[in-house]
């Protein structure tokens, strides 16, 4: 069983939605618009790249362009690709989320 799978049964288990406890861990008494974090489970690449997110607090709006901007402003002269899931492909649809695969 992958640790997510593990991770997401131990939430279910205590009655907790994926979306709340990451709201919780990232959101909960800031005003930020957005966090970037390592990817707890990250997807199966190489070992030299790093598997971020960009997490979007629900109660931010940001347009596409602004999204760009933020990756392109953390990441400047980093050899990166970005990207948004589509929604039946997202695991947590609740909150806006963008992969960020950075070469190291």
């Amino acid at each position: 069983e992958s640790t997510y799978s593990l991770f997401i049964k131990n939430l279910k288990s205590k009655n907790i939605k994926v979306s709340d406890y990451l709201n919780n861990e990232y959101f909960k008494g800031t005003n930020k618009k957005y966090i970037i974090k390592p990817n707890n489970f990250p997807y199966k690449f190489s070992e030299n790249i790093s598997h971020l997110l960009l997490w979007i607090n629900p109660k931010a709006t940001l347009t596409n362009n602004e999204v760009i901007a933020i990756i392109k402003n953390n990441f400047q002269n980093k050899n990166i690709v970005y990207f948004e899931n589509i929604a039946k492909n997202k695991s947590v649809k609740e909150i806006r989320h963008i992969h960020i695969l950075v070469k190291n």
